[in-house]
């Protein structure tokens, strides 16, 4: 995957299993950056072109971006909805179909019988697999002995719930020690993810990535 980016002369590629870390000291710069990528993630227009095979692809499709990592929330709005959306497409496959039918119209059975209680007239809609999955309340069981372990099963969750990603992590080093980031960069090439570690500060460069610098001044080093 390759970004071209009209605010640096450089271009970023990013193979499976390889961690790129961006580093922008200069402040306005990388708020233009932070900036034009959440414009496209939310689905709006900017200048930073993400790429596959040479071929342009939409932002907001291919790329996911982490910026809070105090605490590190698994249980995302985006994600459970991912999550609702692959239960449901199950509860309709071929092999739970009728299983699923059978439960809902028990269920508007009992409502309707509900119904007949009260002292007016009261009618229930009709259920759907989405409606029942969405109202049992599922979440990601958040069991971990480190938040970057978190970090690196959500990227697998989003791969397996959705498709394969470049991930966009901000400042995360800001938020861990490097033996925890060595940890994590050998993880994510295990895993084959692609991720690019967008940071506004210099620190010692971390076995197994790669880095481009722009200082205070604009210049790439």
């Amino acid at each position: 995957m390759k970004l071209v980016c009209p605010y640096l002369n450089s271009l970023i590629e990013i193979k499976d299993g390889e961690v790129f870390s961006l580093t922008i000291e200069n402040q306005q710069l990388f708020r233009e950056i932070v900036e034009d990528m959440h414009y496209q993630q939310n689905g709006e227009k900017g200048n930073i072109v993400v790429s596959e095979n040479n071929t342009p692809v939409p932002f907001s499709k291919r790329v996911e971006i982490f910026e809070s990592f105090a605490p590190f929330d698994l249980n995302s709005k985006s994600l459970i909805s991912k999550a609702v959306s692959r239960l449901e497409k199950t509860a309709n496959d071929a092999e739970h179909y009728l299983e699923t039918s059978r439960i809902l119209a028990d269920i508007e059975n009992y409502i309707t019988a509900l119904c007949f209680s009260m002292p007016f007239d009261v009618e229930c809609g009709r259920l759907n697999a989405g409606a029942l999955i969405k109202s049992v309340a599922i979440s990601f069981i958040n069991d971990y002995s480190t938040q970057l372990e978190a970090v690196v099963d959500c990227m697998n969750i989003i791969t397996t719930l959705d498709s394969e990603k470049l991930f966009v992590t901000i400042n995360i080093r800001s938020y861990f020690p490097d033996s925890e980031m060595e940890l994590f960069v050998k993880t994510i090439g295990d895993n084959g993810f692609k991720v690019l570690m967008l940071e506004s500060s210099a620190r010692k460069i971390i076995p197994g990535t790669k880095r481009l610098l722009i200082d205070s001044d604009l210049c790439e080093i």
